[in-house]
């Protein structure tokens, strides 16, 4: 992906919006090294839950679809305000983790706010966010490859337990 928006920017400059940081693929590679050393079983025992808006609500999505479908992890996702406004947010407890996902530097007192929240019901919550280590512009691209790599890695210790792929069999 980066080297695809790379060539893009490359040949038309002004195609993309996005400004590609020089150390995106040294970010990139701290990512990894971030999943390879993370103690992953932690999300093999909880019902996840993405929390995301505007920009990052599509994220939000995309993360429950790989952990749904990758390594078979129950998991959700709810637009922030919903959650946050609903009875939702007294209903999480033990046994759920919450993925926060701020798309800018801007929303961040209202998820810490809900972060702060989720944790005093019982539940875990991660905040995950690459301002100001990154540009606002980057931090969402910098939020998806965090998704993959932790979808990657996830389906990596499920199939390496005995997981298999679950298929759709006409009856």
């Amino acid at each position: 992906l980066y080297t695809l928006l790379r060539l893009a920017q490359n040949l038309c400059p002004g195609l993309t919006p996005l400004q590609i940081e020089e150390d995106l693929e040294g970010k990139f590679s701290q990512i990894n090294q971030h999943w390879q050393q993370k103690k992953r079983h932690f999300y093999q025992q909880k019902e996840i839950t993405f929390l995301g808006s505007g920009l990052s609500w599509g994220l939000a999505i995309s993360g429950s679809n790989l952990l749904s479908c990758g390594p078979q992890i129950r998991a959700t996702a709810f637009p922030l305000e919903e959650f946050y406004h609903s009875l939702r947010l007294h209903q999480a407890g033990v046994g759920q983790h919450y993925f926060l996902l701020p798309a800018t530097s801007r929303e961040y007192p209202f998820y810490i706010a809900t972060q702060k929240a989720i944790v005093e019901q019982g539940a875990t919550a991660e905040l995950i966010s690459f301002i100001p280590d990154a540009s606002e512009s980057n931090n969402l691209f910098l939020v998806m490859q965090w998704l993959y790599e932790m979808c990657w890695h996830l389906s990596c210790d499920y199939v390496d337990a005995g997981g298999q792929r679950v298929s759709h069999r006409e009856k």
